[in-house]
């Protein structure tokens, strides 16, 4: 049995070149740069790492100003 298209609606696609359309490309190439790292989502893991990064670069920072 053929799969019914009805109910669907067609995605609009931006003109080429066009801000929205470059945004959308930016947009989906850094999802799929983030997926290659296997963060597929903003969940607690991907803000927990973001935290740590900050917490150990703050340091960083801190300690070489105290040198």
């Amino acid at each position: 049995m053929k799969k019914s298209r009805k109910g669907k609606s067609r995605q609009h696609l931006a003109k080429v070149g066009s801000p929205a359309e470059n945004a959308h490309t930016m947009h989906s190439a850094e999802r799929d740069v983030v997926g290659n790292f296997g963060v597929h989502g903003k969940g607690w893991i991907f803000w927990a790492a973001v935290v740590v990064i900050a917490v150990i670069a703050i340091g960083g920072v801190v300690t070489l100003a105290l040198l």
